[in-house]
């Protein structure tokens, strides 16, 4: 099992965007737990597809949604605000579309609001 505490979210997302080869990528990360930290972007409810956090980004191209296992992490990312600091545990997805590498999937295990010093 692959689990690497502290993998912040900015080194994920610049491992994930100089990739230049999807099977790579794949490779190391696709059905693998991590853990990352970050902040809030959005919370995108949906009645017919799981609802997504958004988490932000220093590269607007990159999305990084993440869904929950539970429903109470699910009720409690609904609540989150704008730049909310979280921690996120769960499972490399990979991408949905091919066409659209920038958008990043993670299933949620668990969720943790982190509180700055």
């Amino acid at each position: 099992m692959y689990k690497n505490r502290g993998f912040s979210l900015n080194r994920f997302q610049k491992t994930i965007a100089y990739q230049k080869n999807t099977k790579k990528a794949d490779e190391k990360f696709l059905n693998k737990k991590l853990e990352l930290s970050g902040e809030v972007k959005s919370f995108i409810s949906s009645d017919n597809k799981p609802n997504l956090l958004e988490l932000k980004t220093k590269n607007s191209k990159i999305k990084i949604y993440c869904s929950f296992l539970s429903p109470e992490d699910d009720s409690l990312a609904g609540t989150l605000t704008y730049a909310a600091p979280v921690i996120i545990s769960g499972t490399f997805k990979g991408i949905k579309n091919q066409d659209s590498p920038e958008e990043i999937y993670i299933e949620a295990s668990n969720i943790i609001i982190h509180q700055h010093k």
